[in-house]
């Protein structure tokens, strides 16, 4: 595969990814499950980072799955009026198979409550085609997603973890 191939595929594939978890219909707080599992890896896995900020929150210490992801982005969304993914910028290692993506995360809590900017980051490690996800290490805005946390709350809802098996966390 010629390098330029390989290039857009893993820019394809990083871009589907994220994009892959904005609402089904703008505006709306519906999730896609089929498009996310679709670009994913059998063998799949999802972290977090920072590692003093996740050795501080029990909750992000876990290692998800595809169906894992799916739980806490659906508890998580269910409390969200909607919202909406704007990528920023992307750095690719062809070699490596990885691409880091930067996305604005514009998150609408009810109630008319402003939107809030959550700037996120994923490490994205593909398969050796370039086509599917194999690991992804999502870094949140701490403080951003604190006070999302807070609005949320107002919202009468307050599991945002993504270990839904453990919520007290």
């Amino acid at each position: 595969m010629a390098p330029s191939d390989l290039y857009t595929k893993l820019q394809r594939t990083a871009e589907e990814f994220v994009l892959s978890t904005t609402p089904k219909t703008a505006g709306t707080n519906e999730i896609q499950p089929d498009r996310f599992l679709a670009i994913l890896a059998p063998d799949f896995q999802m972290t977090f980072g920072h590692k003093h900020f996740v050795s501080t929150k029990p909750p992000l210490q876990a290692t998800l799955s595809g169906e894992d992801f799916l739980k806490h982005q659906g508890a998580m969304t269910s409390s969200l009026e909607t919202w909406e993914i704007v990528p920023t910028s992307m750095c690719m290692d062809t070699e490596k198979r990885t691409v880091v993506m930067r996305a604005d995360f514009f998150m609408q809590a009810p109630e008319g409550q402003e939107r809030l900017l959550n700037d996120i980051v994923f490490w994205l490690t593909m398969t050796e085609d370039g086509e599917k996800v194999r690991e992804a290490v999502e870094f949140i805005d701490p403080v951003a997603s604190a006070e999302l946390a807070e609005r949320m709350k107002k919202g009468n809802h307050t599991d945002i973890s993504p270990n839904p098996a453990d919520p007290a966390k």
